[in-house]
């Protein structure tokens, strides 16, 4: 079996101190147009402190689409609580994929696919 030529990505970061309860709003108020995006899997810690968010891409375009028409809107207030502090990126990724996800300020580390 060939290995998965998607771009998976998973997010870890932090949510603000006192912040839970705008983030929860956040997520309810943004997921319709998060998923038309293809971005609809975020999953907070049950102490409220840490979320988890995962996405996947089938080629360049949709990454693009994603990362530069969608991911400007709403970066600004999601910033304003909570901070992404990893990205684990797995599968082939391009030089210029790297560069647009080195502007969440975040640690990357990058995974081959075999």
């Amino acid at each position: 079996m060939a290995a998965d030529s998607r771009l998976i990505l998973h997010f870890e970061g932090s949510i603000l101190d006192g912040q839970f309860e705008n983030y929860k709003t956040w997520i309810e108020r943004n997921r319709e147009t998060a998923k038309k995006a293809g971005s609809d899997f975020w999953c907070p810690s049950s102490d409220g402190k840490k979320i988890l968010h995962h996405e996947a891409f089938s080629d360049d375009r949709n990454f693009k689409s994603h990362m530069n028409d969608w991911v400007p809107t709403v970066l600004d207030e999601l910033g304003e609580f909570l901070e992404i502090d990893k990205i684990q990126v797995c599968g082939p990724i391009t030089d210029e994929q790297k560069s647009i996800l080195a502007q969440f300020g975040a640690a990357l580390e990058y995974y081959e696919n075999y």
